[in-house]
């Protein structure tokens, strides 16, 4: 019992200042069900990001599943200062583990570039526990003045893909970065939360020939329909940024997939279109040219899928049918998530 427990200590949340965040696993006097608000006090809104009550975790390779959230916290007037944070994390109805925030170690998880009078937004609050406890459920408890003033629950789940996905790309590329733990797009809570980027290398890693965009290896490469559907929107009329200099918006081409998920591409060479709204496509169509427009450093390929909706949810899906090349080896990947460091390679 005392290696178990040790264990769910080690498994704290990364990143959290040493000695400022706290593991406890239950007690036998602990009750599952969530602690009472205190009804003398206004309470604490409590919103997850990404938005919406499904937050989907992803399955490593060493048996533990993983799930990053961030959170908004409003005050009322009026209401004490938050003096902790306590997140919960159920399987089935039974708390596994409790991690505590206090004031200190919430400041560092705040996002001030996000922050308006009267919110605590939290960022990169990130997880892992061993697949087999099958965590379901995570809520978030606010203490203020000794007692629990704001809560919030949201599920935990294994995204169930619809589709079947080639990669967008033909010939071999490099994945600079993906959504593995902790790290890259996982660390962004929008759009971009379950992405890849893509670029073209030689064979010193090297992705230019020169300074000019022209001399990226990846710059006018085709982009390619991921699967069949619909094109859903779609633009090519903003400039390549300079390289290093990436801002602004970009040109992008969405396609609807017909099943509830759209693929979203971004960085389209200006101009280099070749479909629009409403047109149908089918997987391995050429739809673009690879260039640099918007908040982009060199020219690369960016690529990630969201649910269809009102609300932009990004999804996790994995690609079919290519090659992987990288230090551990070669071998064909029936059906896998591409993962950063890797070379891969589609038809």
């Amino acid at each position: 019992m005392l290696a178990r427990l040790a264990r769910l200590a080690q498994l704290a949340v990364l990143g959290a200042a040493c000695g400022t965040a706290s593991v406890a696993a239950p007690r036998e006097d602990d009750s599952d069900r969530p602690a009472p608000l205190d009804e003398m006090m206004v309470a604490t809104h409590v919103e997850f990001d990404p938005t919406g009550d499904v937050i989907y975790k992803l399955q490593d390779d060493l048996g533990f599943e993983n799930w990053n959230i961030g959170v908004t916290l409003t005050q009322p007037p009026g209401l004490p200062k938050i003096e902790a944070l306590r997140i919960h994390h159920r399987a089935a109805g039974q708390r596994h583990q409790t991690v505590e925030f206090d004031a200190v170690a919430l400041s560092t998880f705040v996002d001030p570039s996000a922050r308006t009078p009267g919110t605590l937004p939290l960022r990169n609050l990130h997880f892992a526990l061993p697949a087999a406890l099958g965590i379901d459920e995570v809520e978030v408890e606010v203490r203020a003045a000794g007692k629990t003033t704001g809560r919030a629950i949201a599920r935990l789940h294994a995204y169930e893909q619809r589709g079947k996905y080639r990669l967008p790309m033909r010939g071999c590329w490099f994945v600079s970065s993906g959504h593995d733990f902790g790290t890259e797009h996982r660390r962004h809570l929008g759009r971009g939360h379950f992405a890849w980027d893509f670029l073209r290398v030689d064979w010193n890693g090297q992705t230019s020939s020169g300074p000019a965009l022209e001399d990226s290896y990846a710059y006018a490469q085709t982009i390619v329909a991921v699967a069949d559907g619909k094109v859903l929107a779609a633009r090519d009329d903003l400039p390549d940024s300079a390289p290093g200099r990436g801002r602004g918006e970009a040109n992008f081409v969405e396609v609807d997939h017909r099943n509830g998920e759209i693929s979203r591409i971004v960085h389209l060479r200006p101009g280099t279109l070749r479909v629009h709204a409403g047109d149908r496509v089918w997987a391995g169509q050429p739809l673009a040219e690879v260039g640099n427009s918007g908040e982009s450093d060199t020219p690369h390929l960016h690529i990630g899928f969201h649910k269809r909706g009102d609300q932009v949810h990004p999804v996790p899906v994995n690609f079919s049918d290519y090659t992987v090349r990288w230090n551990q080896g070669t071998h064909t990947v029936q059906s896998g998530r591409p993962r950063r460091g890797q070379f891969v390679c589609a038809d």
